[in-house]
C-alpha cells in the first residue's frame, strides 16, 4: 500500500469541500480533495448556485444597509427554536469576510440577486433583495480538461443539448419575441453557445449558476496547487491517541495511507443519496417508493458513516431531516430518467396541485420545503406521497409547467414521453390521471371562482408577501390566483425530493466535529450538508444551503492551517477579523 503525505484532505468536491480546499491552500497548507464520483462539484453544480450572506459589500455598494442583528432576529424568528444560535451567529460575523476574501482570491464572483426575498418576509428582521447572491456566469475556457469534468447540470436545464441559462438571463427567455432588448439578450447568447459547439465544445463554455460557483472554486484551487482525485473513495479513518492522522483510500488503480499534519474535512453532501440511511431519517414518505433523488451520484452518507465510525456524535432531533422540494420525473431516453425540481411555477396564476382524489390540499405557492412537507403529511397513510400540477393551456405556454418550457419551445416532446399529459376536458384529464373526474372539476370550478376575485379562502394563497413574489406581478387581481378556463389542460405528476440534509455530523462554531460530551475531534471537520443545519429543520431563504457551506468549509480550512506549527496564513487580515469570531 503506497502512503503519501498532506496537511490537510477534504472528502467531497462541491461548495463545501472546495471551499474547505481554496481556504487551506491559500493558507499555505498541502491539499488533497478526495472525489467518489468521476466528475466535481457535487450537488452544488447541478443548483442555482445562490447563497445567504447578510451584510455583503454587494449590497453596501448599492447603498442596501443591513446588520448582523437584523439577520439574527430574522433567524430567530424563521426558525425557531432549533436554530443552534452559537454557529448562527459565527455564520454571520465571518460570512462576508469570508465572500470579500474569495472574492479578492478570484475564488468567487457574486451579483446581488435584488429580486430575492428572505421566505418569511413578514417576521421581524426580514429583507427583501439584500442578502441573496448569484454567481456571475464565467467563460470556462480556461478550465481546460477540468470543464468536461465538472458534474454536468441537470439536463433539461440546458437548452439546444447544451446552453445554461443564468438565473438573470431567464426572465429575458420568458419575453423572447415580446420584448426587443430581451430577443436581443437571447439572440447574443445563442450565437455564443452556437460558436462553442462549432468549435469543439461538448456544450456551451459560457456557464452560469451554480456551475459558475465550482468552475471559480476548482479553477483557484488548481492555482494553488491542490492536488484532486476523482473516482476514489475513503474507507476509514484513523484517529491516534483521539486525533486524526491519517486516512485509507482507495480507487481503481490503487489503495494508499493518505497521512495528514492538520487533519479531514467531511464534506461528501449529507445522507440523502444512500438508501438506508435516506431510509432511516426520511421515513416520512410511507411505505411508497423512496423521494426522487436530485442530489450529485455521489452522495453516499460517506461523510455520515466516516465521522460516526471515528466517535462525532449526530444530531437528527429536527423539525424536518432535509430540504424538501417537488420535483418530477422527466424521461430523457427509454431507459433514462432525470429529477426535475418545481422550485416557483406553483406559484403562477392558473396552476393548481391536486391529490389523487382530485382535491387541492395545499397553498400551492408557499415555499418548495414546506409545500413539500404538507405533501407528504398530507399523503400519510397512503401507498406513496404524490400529487398532480395542473395547469391550462394560456398557462403553460406563458409559464411553462416543470421542464416543459413556455412557448415558443413546443411541448410535443414532454407529451409523446408521457411526462406531460393533456386532455381538452378537466373530466378526460381526470380519467387519465386517475383520478374522479367530479371531484377534479369541482375542485378545478370553485378555485376559478374564488381566483377570479383575487382570494383563496380554502389556503390563503396569494396572501403572503412571499407567495405574490413568485406570482407574475402583472397579473390582477392577485399576483398568484388566476382561473384554469383555457383548455387543453395539462397536468405533471410530482413527489417529494430534497435540495440537501439538514440532519448531518454535530459541529462547532469553527465546523469541528463534537462528540457525544460535546468535545471537538482534533483534526476532524465537517461541513456542507455533511454537517447538521444550524438552521434546523427550517429552510429560511434562498441559498441557506449554499453559503453556510461555503462560510464554514472556509472556516474548517482556516482552523486547520492554525494547526499546521510555523504555517501562518498568507491571509493576516483576515485571519485577525476572524479570530474574535464568537
Amino acid at each position: 500500500m503506497r502512503a503519501a503525505d498532506f496537511d490537510a484532505l477534504i472528502v467531497g468536491s462541491g461548495a463545501s469541500g472546495l471551499s474547505a480546499a481554496v481556504a487551506a491552500a491559500a493558507s499555505g497548507l498541502k491539499v488533497l480533495v478526495l472525489e467518489r464520483d468521476t466528475r466535481v462539484g457535487g450537488t452544488t453544480a447541478k443548483s442555482e448556485g445562490m447563497i445567504w450572506i447578510p451584510c455583503s459589500r454587494q449590497a453596501r455598494r448599492l447603498g442596501l444597509d443591513d446588520d448582523v442583528e437584523s439577520a439574527m432576529t430574522y433567524l430567530r424568528h424563521a426558525c425557531g427554536p432549533d436554530l443552534d444560535e452559537k454557529r448562527a451567529q459565527a455564520y454571520l460575523f465571518a460570512a462576508p469576510k469570508i465572500l470579500d476574501w474569495f472574492t479578492a482570491l478570484g475564488a468567487a464572483d457574486f451579483y446581488l440577486a435584488t429580486g430575492s426575498i428572505d421566505y418569511f418576509a413578514e417576521v421581524p428582521g426580514a429583507q427583501r433583495g439584500r442578502r441573496s447572491l448569484c454567481p456571475r456566469p464565467i467563460n470556462a475556457r480556461s478550465l481546460g480538461g477540468w470543464f468536461d469534468r465538472i458534474q454536468r447540470p441537470i439536463e433539461s436545464s440546458l437548452l439546444f443539448g447544451g446552453m445554461t441559462v443564468a438565473s438573470a438571463d431567464y426572465p429575458h427567455f420568458l419575453k423572447v419575441f415580446r420584448s426587443a432588448r430581451s430577443t436581443l439578450k437571447v439572440a447574443n447568447l445563442t450565437l455564443a453557445y452556437l460558436v462553442d459547439r462549432l468549435t469543439g465544445a461538448q456544450r456551451g463554455y459560457r456557464i452560469a449558476n451554480g456551475q459558475a460557483l465550482i468552475a471559480r472554486l476548482l479553477k483557484k484551487a488548481l492555482e494553488l496547487g491542490v492536488e484532486i482525485r476523482t473516482s476514489t473513495t475513503i474507507d476509514a479513518i484513523q484517529l491516534e491517541g483521539g486525533r486524526v492522522v491519517s486516512a485509507f483510500v482507495r480507487s481503481d488503480k490503487e489503495e494508499a495511507r493518505v497521512r495528514v499534519r492538520a487533519g479531514i474535512v467531511l464534506a461528501s453532501g449529507g445522507i440523502t443519496g444512500d438508501p438506508i440511511l435516506a431510509s432511516d431519517f426520511l421515513n416520512d414518505l410511507s411505505v411508497g417508493q423512496p423521494h426522487l433523488r436530485l442530489v450529485a451520484p455521489g452522495v453516499d452518507g460517506t461523510g455520515w458513516k466516516l465521522g460516526t465510525a471515528s466517535g462525532g456524535a449526530v444530531q437528527t432531533e429536527l423539525s424536518d431531516p432535509c430540504a424538501w422540494v417537488p420535483a418530477s420525473e422527466l424521461p430523457l431516453t427509454n431507459d433514462r430518467t432525470e429529477t426535475f425540481p418545481h422550485f416557483t411555477e406553483r406559484a403562477k396564476p392558473g396552476v393548481i396541485a391536486v391529490d389523487p382524489k382530485g382535491k387541492r390540499f395545499a397553498n400551492e405557492a408557499d415555499i418548495y420545503h414546506y409545500f413539500t412537507r404538507v405533501l407528504i403529511d398530507h399523503s400519510s397513510g397512503q401507498k406513496i406521497a404524490e400529487a398532480w400540477l395542473i395547469a391550462d393551456h394560456a398557462t403553460v405556454r406563458r409559464y411553462g409547467l416543470g421542464a416543459a418550457p413556455p412557448w415558443p419551445a413546443r411541448l410535443k416532446p414532454f407529451l409523446k414521453t408521457g411526462y406531460l399529459q393533456s386532455a381538452k376536458s378537466l373530466a378526460d384529464l381526470a380519467r387519465k390521471l386517475e383520478i374522479p373526474p367530479d371531484a377534479l372539476e369541482e375542485t378545478v370550478f370553485t378555485f376559478n371562482k374564488n381566483a377570479a376575485s383575487g382570494v383563496d379562502p380554502d389556503f390563503g394563497r396569494g396572501k403572503s408577501i412571499i407567495n405574490r413574489h413568485y406570482g407574475d406581478a402583472s397579473h390582477s387581481p392577485n399576483s398568484s390566483l388566476g382561473p384554469l378556463n383555457r383548455p387543453p389542460f395539462y397536468a405533471v405528476r410530482i413527489r417529494p425530493s430534497d435540495i440537501g440534509a439538514l440532519v448531518g455530523l454535530r459541529t462547532d462554531d469553527r465546523a469541528r466535529v463534537l462528540d457525544e460530551r460535546g468535545n471537538f475531534i482534533p483534526g476532524l471537520y465537517a461541513a456542507g450538508n455533511d454537517a447538521a443545519s444550524f438552521f434546523g429543520g427550517a429552510y429560511p431563504a434562498g441559498g441557506a444551503t449554499i453559503g453556510p457551506a461555503i462560510v464554514f468549509g472556509a472556516l474548517a480550512g482556516i482552523d486547520l492551517s492554525k494547526t499546521v506549527s510555523g504555517s501562518e496564513p498568507d491571509r493576516s487580515q483576515l485571519h485577525a477579523s476572524l479570530s474574535s469570531c464568537p
